[in-house]
């Protein structure tokens, strides 16, 4: 996605089955691709630990600098046997006021991929990546393997 150039707060909404092991369930990246380069912009490991209760949702942020021409992607890396790991949404907001000016967006950048809904009853398999799970609000599908999802 291309944002206008400025520092941004990116904030994710996350919960974990278990809050009792201190150790590593998720990686958050904020990725540009510069100049047909891969660049990391901002990173934040979170721990079982960092979550206040097991089974509560929790906002995690991350803060970067985005250049002209950026094409910014939004990572969830899921590290497997700590516990489970949601995400139900990301929210992106500059970090300083733009003296009442709107930030205008063209409306390309409102295209979301992540609203796709999946219906896999028994499960789907892509690859060495497995959705398991009923799939629904409460149980939602599990994520197994080594895919890492972007969000553009």
């Amino acid at each position: 996605m291309r944002l206008p150039p400025g520092t941004y707060v990116f904030a994710f909404r996350l919960k974990c089955s278990d809050n009792t092991v201190p150790k590593k369930v998720a990686t958050l990246e904020v990725r540009a691709a510069r100049d047909g380069q891969d660049v990391l912009l901002a990173s934040r490991a979170i721990l079982a630990t960092d979550f206040r209760i097991a089974g509560g949702w929790q906002i995690f942020s991350l803060t970067a600098e985005v250049q002209e021409g950026d094409d910014i992607c939004l990572r969830v890396v899921f590290h497997s046997g700590t516990a489970d790991l949601w995400c139900d949404w990301v929210r992106i907001q500059p970090a300083e006021p733009r003296d009442h000016e709107l930030l205008e967006l063209p409306p390309e950048f409102w295209l979301d991929e992540i609203l796709t809904l999946i219906r896999a009853r028994r499960g789907l398999e892509v690859g060495s990546t497995r959705l398991r799970g009923p799939g629904t609000p409460r149980r939602p599908l599990r994520l197994e393997g080594s895919a890492q999802p972007c969000w553009r």
